[in-house]
């Protein structure tokens, strides 16, 4: 054929290969920062150590459990100005609306997780945690359906406060 186009770039980067019996598991990072490295040596072991596809750990690394706390400020913020204001704290409406908001926070970053990978955003200049889709650990269909599930669930435990507030 002919060769239309072409580049030429150097990047960094490190990649990680963790074996349990005969089971591998891949991850990658682009920074070369402790942090970043041993992200990507967790990620590497959690996949090998479950099963690789579809696995648990696959499924950790694409609803990333460490950021759902920044669901849960919003909620506590607001339990403790109606409580300030008006003296009031009913737990069962901060306990529902603290469960639909992680929930949310899971729907973002699974729709984070999946959309990088459908518009091709993933890049090998990728910086940060690595995607479960874009590596293959998930595909972005049983991706786009967990979100669907979360989607519904949200509006299910959230019902009691939408038929409560109007």
């Amino acid at each position: 054929g002919i060769v239309k186009d072409g580049a030429h770039s150097i990047d960094h980067g490190v990649g990680v290969r963790a074996l349990a019996g005969e089971k591998a598991g891949f991850a990658y990072s682009d920074e070369v920062v402790l942090p970043a490295l041993l992200e990507a040596a967790r990620a590497a072991r959690a996949i090998a150590r479950s099963g690789g596809s579809g696995s648990l750990a696959a499924w950790r690394i694409a609803t990333r459990p460490k950021t759902l706390w920044i669901a849960m400020i919003p909620v506590v913020v607001a339990s403790s100005l109606a409580w300030a204001q008006d003296g009031v704290f009913h737990a069962w409406v901060a306990a529902i609306a603290l469960a639909a908001a992680v929930l949310m926070q899971v729907i973002s970053n699974l729709q984070n997780d999946v959309g990088y990978t459908q518009r091709g955003g993933e890049t090998r200049g990728h910086v940060g945690l690595p995607r479960a889709t874009a590596h293959g650990w998930l595909t972005p269909s049983a991706v786009n359906r967990a979100i669907v599930v979360a989607i519904v669930a949200a509006q299910l435990i959230a019902l009691p406060l939408m038929i409560r507030g109007g």
